[in-house]
């Protein structure tokens, strides 16, 4: 897989990232950029994120790999010449794409896309305004918050009102 990091790094580094906003990622959604700055604040959490996912990504092997692999031969062929952009400056809820370009499949990650719905690890998360009142982090690495508020409300009254 190919990793395109350089908008993630240029934010770490605090270029300014105007230079990377007609980049071809940015007009996906018709003829206008979405493109948005992203406060430099918060470049310490994006930093400790991007390094998380960049190790996942240069360390990736397909859990059961061997089965993977017979059921799809074709597996490292598709997978070596996928590419894997990690970004910021789209707005909210852009924070994970599959984009095509020139043909080929591109994954787009923003590392900075607010409200910030994952965590590194607790003593590198955003600042808990980030954080939707119901959101759930796990502290071993990312997690989504894919609970809402409503199956926040039932998961509550189930785990009080029924014996585990």
């Amino acid at each position: 897989m190919i990793i395109d990091a350089r908008i993630a790094e240029a934010y770490i580094s605090g270029e300014d990232l105007e230079r990377y906003k007609d980049d071809w990622i940015y007009y996906c959604f018709g003829r206008q950029s979405v493109f948005e700055s992203s406060v430099p604040e918060n470049r310490g959490w994006v930093s400790e994120l991007y390094k998380k996912i960049r190790e996942e990504l240069e360390n990736f092997a397909p859990h059961n790999e061997e089965t993977v692999k017979q059921l799809f031969p074709q597996f490292d062929r598709v997978t070596g010449g996928c590419t894997i952009r990690l970004a910021v400056g789209f707005p909210d809820p852009y924070d994970a794409m599959v984009l095509e370009h020139d043909g080929q499949p591109c994954l787009v990650f923003d590392l900075y896309c607010t409200p910030v719905k994952f965590a590194v690890h607790p003593d590198c998360r955003p600042p808990a305004k980030c954080f939707p009142g119901d959101a759930t982090v796990n502290p071993g690495g990312l997690q989504y918050n894919s609970v809402s508020g409503r199956l926040a409300e039932k998961r509550e009254y189930l785990q009080q009102n029924i014996d585990p």
